[in-house]
């Protein structure tokens, strides 16, 4: 009778809770790990909207008001690939963005990217000029992107 009043008394053992404390660390664990996953992936594609606006703003202000903007020409001894690289050197690169801000880079030291543009005439096609577009983010492990498009003079 004594063995049979043992079995029935309610309580937990001692491997019954270090067991169920070992499956709320990995769920705890695991929940932990997926919110770091979705933050990061949330930040990540803000980013890539944020770019694909930033792309469309700069093509329709070019497109839209061409003769507003400097035309970047060839020097006699220069290639035009070596004039754009000149140019758009990602130290110099004149514009800033991030998320919530696209301003100059003077006034956004802290900004994560960097964007500039260039102009250039085509040879022996009047009226077409190249853009390049190019753009940094310091969360991008290739350091830049360039983006190239044609535009014509109305």
């Amino acid at each position: 009778m004594k063995n049979s009043n043992l079995k029935s008394q309610s309580g937990f053992s001692i491997v019954e809770t270090i067991v169920a404390a070992a499956i709320g660390i990995i769920v705890i664990s695991g929940l932990i790990t997926g919110a770091y996953y979705i933050r990061k992936m949330s930040s990540t594609v803000q980013i890539r909207s944020t770019e694909e606006k930033q792309i469309a703003q700069v093509i329709e202000n070019i497109r839209s008001s061409i003769e507003t903007y400097q035309i970047t020409y060839n020097d006699d001894d220069a290639t035009p690939e070596d004039t754009r690289e000149a140019a758009l050197k990602i130290e110099n690169l004149p514009m800033a963005w991030s998320a919530d801000v696209i301003t100059t880079a003077q006034e956004c030291k802290n900004c994560p990217g960097r964007f500039g543009f260039v102009i250039q005439p085509f040879e022996r096609m009047r009226g077409l000029y190249l853009v390049t577009l190019r753009l940094t983010h310091i969360e991008w492990s290739e350091g830049s992107k360039d983006y190239q498009f044609v535009v014509s003079v109305r």
